[in-house]
Order: C-alpha cells, then sequence, then structure tokens
C-alpha cells in the first residue's frame, strides 16, 4: 500500500497570503519540523489530501473544486476527508476526485465558498 505525504499550507490571516510547505518548515537537529512561531490565532492550517486534481494541482483541506458543474468545499472532519456534493450529499473524496478540478480556496478566493455554500444547501 503506497503511503500518503503528510504535509500541510498555512493561511497567514494578517499578511493575506498562503504559506506552502516549503514555507512552514525549519529545520531542528537537523529533521524537518513546522517553525514553531506559527500561532494558530494568526494561522490555519489546512490538510493536504494526497490527491491531486485532473491537472495534477494538490488538493488541500479548504479548497473549492468543481465537480459535475458543481463547487464542493473539501472538509476534514472525523479522520477523513470528504465533498459534499449537492446531487449526491457526503462522497468519499476519493471517489470521483478523478473528475475534479481546484477553482480557488476559501480564503483566497471567499466568494467560491458562497457559491459552494449556495450549490450544498
Amino acid at each position: 500500500m503506497k503511503m500518503r505525504t503528510i504535509k500541510f499550507r498555512a493561511w497567514e490571516h494578517l499578511t493575506r497570503r498562503m504559506l506552502n510547505w516549503k514555507n512552514i518548515r525549519g529545520i531542528k537537529d537537523g529533521k524537518f519540523t513546522f517553525v514553531e512561531v506559527f500561532n494558530p490565532k494568526y494561522f490555519t492550517f489546512m490538510q493536504f489530501t494526497g490527491l491531486k486534481d485532473k491537472n495534477g494541482k494538490e488538493i488541500y483541506e479548504g479548497d473549492v473544486i468543481r465537480i459535475r458543474n458543481n463547487n464542493c468545499l473539501i472538509k476534514f472532519e472525523y479522520g477523513m476527508f470528504f465533498i459534499v456534493m449537492k446531487s449526491y450529499g457526503v462522497v468519499p473524496i476519493n471517489r470521483i476526485i478523478k473528475e475534479a478540478e481546484i477553482m480557488g480556496n476559501i480564503y483566497e478566493n471567499p466568494e467560491l465558498l458562497k457559491e459552494a455554500e449556495d450549490e450544498n444547501a
């Protein structure tokens, strides 16, 4: 069985920018660790799902993806990633991800969250 790569990205609330995995790692005793100065009050971390969209772009929680003409939000709850689709309800992310295309994320593109909520209401 192939192991899933564990990595994160972080939204920095003060500067309103997305930090990628390379920006949020530090080196301590020769090993990569999270930089200790990250305070959850100023940063929101999002985990990589281990999957990529149809264009090869990595999918993280907080991403809004387009599947079958629906905008859907990627969530991580109860120890798993999932998508809520208007037509299908809650769907495990690996079932339909081959069709998905990342449209943006809830921090850099908040209008997509509104569209996803409207479609998933």
